[in-house]
């Protein structure tokens, strides 16, 4: 470990709204000071989807390893908590959910405030980056406040740490550790050991975060069918989400596959597979934490930012004009505002087919057991 630079491209505010906002977050951060609370521990917020959760597990072990910072308590969406207590022990943990915060998850209910403005705390550590997460800041007692977030919140914060906008997503946590500590994490730490050495059962999932990132279930049914000359094949969905036409497509094709009610029965299900072949979604995320080599198809979002690393991992890709480059996601939001799904309706069953059957072959071929 060794010094480190870290390069940011904040969004800057208008000026005048900086300055207005930096006066009023360090007036009420001494004001918060200066108010009763019980002032020892530390509390980290670390709200996140699936994905970003494993992302943050690295920085978090880090962190954590810290005398001062070994028994923390942390705020976060109880699908978070699910993955953070199968790392963690001497945790303790205050589950928010997502109704917990009004106008599209920006601000915290007004009832809920008195229960963080009387959350302990000595330190208190933002790993989740937003209003909602600044506003929870602002109430908790503790002298030193880091984290990282928009700049127009930067006086919530002691230290406060601009979201960095090149790759990986696990580097924009990491950042709360560099700068903290003042010292260079290995990129060792960002990679989850594989358990597999061979890659003979996939469990493939279908779906997506949202409908642009769905490369489609047809397609995947087509690359299966392919696919099952050789391996073993079975499908997951989360409960609810799988149409009655693609489960009668399922048994025409003789797939089997498992519907799960949660995070806890999706782990188990991934725990009997070797490869997990999905979209770019939370799930895939979950595989890779769990030392499963996986597979993804990226389409609005950036494999630069986003897939796991280490070995053991690939994807397949449709490069167009409109692909991110330097970005986490396409100009279109991530493919939300965009009509026409051009990257993933011109990614061809054929060429994932070939992509995925590669990139197999060659981690079979390169495996200790082969």
């Amino acid at each position: 470990m060794g010094k480190t630079e870290i390069v940011y491209n904040p969004v800057h505010s208008a000026p005048i709204i900086q300055k207005a906002a930096d006066f009023l977050f360090a007036t009420l951060r001494v004001l918060r000071r200066l108010l009763p609370g019980k002032r020892e521990g530390t509390v980290i917020m670390s709200a996140h989807k699936l994905g970003d959760g494993v992302f943050t597990l690295p920085a978090l072990k880090i962190l954590m390893s810290q005398p001062d910072h070994s028994s923390p308590t942390i705020i976060t969406y109880s699908e978070n908590q699910t993955i953070y207590k199968r790392v963690f022990d001497n945790t303790n943990y205050v589950i928010i959910k997502r109704s917990d915060f009004l106008f599209s998850g920006r601000v915290l209910r007004p009832t809920l405030w008195l229960k963080f403005f009387l959350l302990k705390a000595e330190y208190f550590f933002d790993f989740s980056g937003g209003i909602h997460s600044a506003l929870i800041a602002l109430l908790s007692p503790a002298r030193v406040k880091i984290g990282i977030n928009q700049q127009l919140y930067r006086n919530v914060f002691d230290k406060p740490i601009d979201i960095r906008e090149r790759p990986h997503i696990s580097d924009i946590y990491l950042d709360i550790c560099r700068v903290y500590l003042n010292e260079s994490p290995d990129d060792g730490v960002k990679v989850h050991p594989l358990t597999i050495h061979k890659i003979e059962k996939i469990l493939i999932a279908p779906k997506g975060g949202w409908r642009a990132k769905e490369w489609g279930i047809n397609r995947f049914l087509q690359t299966a069918g392919e696919l099952k000359k050789c391996y073993q094949i079975h499908f997951v969905f989360e409960k609810g989400t799988l149409p009655e036409d693609f489960k009668t497509a399922l048994f025409e094709g003789g797939f089997s596959y498992t519907e799960t009610e949660d995070i806890d029965s999706l782990m188990k299900c991934i725990e009997d597979y070797d490869l997990f072949f999905s979209n770019d979604t939370g799930p895939l995320y979950i595989a890779n934490f769990m030392g499963k080599a996986t597979f993804a198809i990226y389409g609005p979002t950036n494999p630069e930012f986003h897939l796991p690393d280490g070995s053991g991992h690939g994807f397949s890709v449709k490069k167009l004009s409109c692909s991110p480059v330097h970005e986490k996601f396409c100009h279109e939001i991530g493919g939300r505002s965009c009509y026409h799904f051009s990257c993933m309706n011109e990614l061809s069953v054929k060429d994932v087919t070939k992509d995925i059957i590669t990139f197999i072959s060659r981690f079979n071929q390169e495996s200790p057991a082969a």
